[in-house]
């Protein structure tokens, strides 16, 4: 299976992943160290993404709870 980059941006700094084709957001996050219960919304060009939906290609920005988290 063919990996793909993934760019995680979060507070004002960036990782770089590669994780499987096909894997969820979540995986992603995991590999980039991202605490998920400090994550309040994942953002990919203009469209909110799921945790469990396949992570696209490219730059993933994650934002923190609305409550702080």
């Amino acid at each position: 299976m063919d990996d793909i980059r993934i760019r995680v941006l979060l507070d004002g700094s960036s990782l770089s992943v590669r994780v499987p084709r096909g894997a969820p957001v979540r995986r992603a996050l995991q590999e980039a160290g991202v605490d998920l219960s400090h994550v309040g919304m994942v953002v990919w060009d203009w469209r909110l993404l799921d945790l469990d939906e396949e992570v696209p290609a490219g730059e993933i920005c994650v934002l923190p709870p609305l409550d702080g988290g």
